[in-house]
């Protein structure tokens, strides 16, 4: 049985602080959560198309399991189709 000081709320955020928060959201992802996709060719070593310009990118989802994590709420992926600059969002629960 819990004494009246325990805390049985499973809704508490890990991040109690701004602080707190902060370090948690500046830790890695983990690689299998960062993509690669080559951009564009380039001239390596002499040849006109032998090497790559590549960009590393983060996935949505993986953004929002942080969210959820970090400061807990119901955040939620909710594309917008207003333009393609503004193709997906992340929403806050008190949105």
């Amino acid at each position: 049985m819990p004494s009246p000081t325990t805390k049985t709320d499973s809704r508490v955020s890990p991040a109690r602080t701004h602080v707190e928060a902060l370090a948690l959201l500046r830790r890695p992802f983990a690689p299998g959560a960062i993509g690669f996709r080559a951009m564009s060719k380039v001239a390596y070593n002499g040849e006109p198309y032998a090497g790559a310009q590549v960009a590393a990118f983060l996935g949505a989802q993986s953004v929002t399991q942080r969210l959820n994590a970090v400061v807990h709420g119901r955040w939620r992926r909710s594309p917008k189709t207003s333009s393609p600059a503004d193709s997906a969002s992340c929403t806050s629960p008190a949105s």
